[in-house]
């Protein structure tokens, strides 16, 4: 192979999917174009349970669709620019994305409920994305979690009852709020509503010591407060 640019795209496909370090192509027209077209921005690659690796430069293809064969992995590359790639420029303008074995949709909710969502959401976001947007977000993960859920039929994707076993204090019930916000099957806007409203305790109840009496009537209040909000907490047509 004289181009070493391909290289790198063998090395990150092979260690993504796992298949070895000599894939088989069955041609690698469509690498070539992604190295050297700055207007060919996506490159493709379906990786056959034997060993081989159909590429594309389209987002998808008749010939992956309409395969028999099984696919062990679903590789993609995103250009950040659209440049030809060089020797340089190589690690950097290039996003290598694993779609896994379940195709988009699964590796989606999986990089949103594990790493995006988690960033964005939390309290402390570094990114200060508007309300409306981690509202979107929230209900994008949360929609997709419930679809991927009933898609893969995956009982270990499913809600356990295990984590309700070691709640002892109400740190462990806001977590348990907090953990369950983005969990599938359950009503995402009512989890979010209850996990909202107990948050405020967290500085209270994070700590072996009572507050001083000084503080005593701002602590009922928010008390008070969080329960209000918790029984007036609606979701799709039920409370909690």
């Amino acid at each position: 192979m004289t181009d070493n640019r391909h290289a790198y795209f063998i090395r990150c496909i092979s260690a993504i999917s796992g298949i070895g370090p000599n894939p088989v192509f069955d041609s690698l027209d469509p690498l070539a174009a992604f190295l050297d077209d700055p207007s060919c921005t996506v490159l493709r690659a379906w990786v056959r349970e034997n060993g081989t690796v159909l590429l594309s430069t389209l987002l998808t293809t008749e010939e992956a669709v309409a395969s028999t064969t099984a696919y062990l992995q679903n590789v993609a590359f995103v250009k950040r620019l659209a440049v030809s790639l060089n020797a340089n420029n190589l690690t950097s303008a290039v996003l290598p994305l694993s779609l896994g074995r379940f195709g988009a949709a699964v590796s989606l909710h999986e990089v949103l409920k594990e790493l995006y969502c988690p960033i964005l959401l939390c309290a402390e976001d570094p990114e200060c994305i508007p309300q409306s947007a981690k509202g979107l977000l929230f209900r994008l993960e949360h929609s997709l979690g419930s679809f991927t859920g009933l898609q893969n039929d995956n009982p270990e994707m499913s809600p356990s009852l295990e984590s309700f076993v070691n709640i002892k204090s109400v740190i462990d019930e806001i977590d348990l709020w907090n953990n369950t916000r983005s969990s599938m099957g359950f009503d995402g806007d009512l989890i979010h509503s209850v996990a909202s409203a107990l948050e405020p305790l967290r500085k209270w109840f994070d700590t072996l010591e009572m507050p001083p009496w000084s503080q005593a009537g701002e602590f009922i209040d928010q008390v008070m407060d969080s329960l209000d909000r918790i029984w007036k907490a609606e979701g799709r047509g039920s409370q909690v």
